[in-house]
């Protein structure tokens, strides 16, 4: 490998590098503080648009825009269903919600990530004619939608659990008691 190469192959070996001590880190269970659960989206939402503000690029057409729409409806669909991989339930004892993400929810999140510095290598490379700065956006407006979409399914479960009281429980799809 010559010192040519790092910069094509760092924007997918870091993501990969992740995912794998995400992966071999054990999950555990966790207090899951309801009142706090806006704050990431909101956070999210603030950073990444400013970032998009502040960034310069050729203007957008309609397209690139309806593009943006398409992206923040893929990603709260990806971000609910990623919700859905968290396994919650209600500790009587403490009057808390806990809660445990699966490793198949952070091989997605590091996967997403691995597949926008892949697809922007790809554009630089290939001559579409697409506006990569569009492109690029549209993955970060994804990752608001993905932020979004999955506190609000994790807050409207964890409500639902908190009302159930004790016994309740909110397992991810696959996983027993």
């Amino acid at each position: 490998m010559r010192a040519s190469d790092l910069p094509a192959i760092l924007p997918i070996a870091i993501p990969l590098g992740i995912a794998v001590v995400l992966f071999l880190k054990p999950r555990r269970e966790r207090p899951l503080h309801i009142g706090r659960l806006w704050m990431v989206p909101v956070l999210v939402t603030l950073l990444i648009g400013m970032g998009l503000a502040f960034t310069p690029h050729d203007p957008f057409g309609p397209v690139a825009y309806i593009g943006f729409v398409v992206a923040a409806g893929l990603g709260g669909l990806t971000g609910w269903w990623r919700a859905k991989t968290v396994s919650m339930r209600y500790d009587a004892d403490a009057a808390q919600v806990m809660a445990r993400t699966s490793n198949f929810a952070v091989l997605v999140l590091v996967g997403l990530m691995a597949l926008r510095s892949a697809v922007r290598l790809w554009l630089q490379n290939a001559d579409l004619g697409l506006n990569i700065g569009a492109v690029t956006d549209a993955f970060l407006i994804f990752a608001i939608g993905l932020v979004v979409g999955q506190r609000v399914e994790m807050w409207i479960r964890a409500r639902a659990l908190k009302r159930g009281g004790a016994g309740a429980s909110m397992l991810a799809p696959g996983r027993a008691s």
